[in-house]
């Protein structure tokens, strides 16, 4: 799993920073060109260091995590922010949740 590679890494103590540099500070502040590169080696396109922030807000979501939760992980100082773009996949979430307690209660009789 990829999660076991970063925490190789971290055991190993080659770098704690998964986009390390030999810079002064020992990591990336902007990762453009190495984000490019990476794409361009795994062959994929058009997919952007902003879409890892959607994907993980989307799941979020739809595992029920309330608003609150998923504006802290993005660190939106606005709630609007949050709600105006991950509102419908919270509701989506809502919805079927409720169907599935609607399917408990009615099979319970």
């Amino acid at each position: 799993m990829e999660i076991g590679i970063l925490q190789r890494r971290l055991t190993r103590r080659i770098n704690a920073f998964v986009f390390h540099s030999p810079g002064k500070r020992g990591h990336y502040i902007e990762p453009k060109r190495r984000w490019k590169k990476l794409l361009k080696r795994a062959g994929i396109k058009d997919f952007h260091i902003h879409d890892l922030r959607r994907t993980l807000a989307s799941y979020m979501a739809n595992s029920g995590a309330n608003v609150a939760l998923i504006q802290s992980a993005l660190n939106h100082k606005d709630l609007r922010t949050t709600l105006k773009v991950y509102a419908k996949v919270a509701r989506r979430a809502e919805l079927e949740a409720r169907q599935k307690a609607h399917v408990m209660m009615l099979s319970s009789r």
